[in-house]
């Protein structure tokens, strides 16, 4: 029988991951807007756990204080046999060689097993033309079919894994795609790419709840005729 989605029922709310854990990992150093992603996972009431170098960043000191989340590091090597987690959320945006991407089935192998039903899984990437190299190009295009085949495996437990891609400068609007997909809100929603623009509002602090509050909302009506 397929797998009971766990998904939203109602409007959104100000903590759409409460209390869920979420483990965090990048390939290299620090991207300029992991600063973004902790607010935006603290923010939405997650606990992240951090992975490998990322546990040293400083990005997630001030937001997890701020929102009562504080991070905690998580070594891969020393998995408890009984820990679950409900996303599992990489940075592969600095991915330019083929070794890189070792770093990704690194990160992806031992946790994979440890997602509950229902989970979530989001790549980051870039777009592969505004990439430097043919090399750098062909690894982000990667990116697309190990989301595919992950979703695939996934699947069966009712859990989803979409890729975001992310076009430079447009960090800012990642918050509410990321907010999306890590919630139940994106229970029919896999093994899709999102791509994430420039265009629109570079707002961090969105107002989810009743993101309408006070604007008018006009329908028009339209009455066709058919001619001839």
């Amino acid at each position: 029988l397929p797998a009971v989605l766990k998904r939203a029922k109602g409007p959104w709310v100000e903590r759409p991951l409460n209390d869920k854990t979420i483990v965090y990992g990048r390939a290299g150093e620090a991207s300029s807007f992991e600063g973004i992603l902790a607010k935006a996972l603290c923010r939405a009431g997650a606990n992240p756990h951090l992975v490998g170098d990322v546990a040293a960043s400083p990005s997630f000191a001030e937001p997890g204080e701020a929102f009562g989340r504080p991070a905690k590091a998580l070594d891969l090597e020393a998995l408890d046999d009984k820990m679950r987690v409900d996303g599992l959320l990489f940075d592969a945006t600095s991915i330019a060689t083929p070794n890189q991407l070792e770093e990704l089935r690194a990160f992806f192998a031992p946790l994979v097993r440890k997602l509950n039903r229902s989970g979530r899984v989001v790549v980051i990437g870039r777009p592969a033309t505004t990439t430097s190299t043919v090399e750098a190009a062909a690894c982000q295009r990667a990116l697309d079919g190990f989301v595919r085949s992950l979703a695939k495996e996934i699947g069966r437990k009712g859990s989803t894994a979409n890729l975001i891609v992310l076009s430079p400068g447009a960090e800012a609007n990642l918050v509410g795609p990321l907010r999306y997909l890590l919630s139940e809100h994106s229970a029919f929603v896999t093994a899709q790419p999102l791509f994430v623009t420039v265009e629109g509002s570079n707002e961090t602090d969105v107002p989810f709840q009743r993101s309408l509050e006070g604007q008018v909302a006009r329908l028009l009506h339209v009455v066709g005729r058919q001619v001839g």
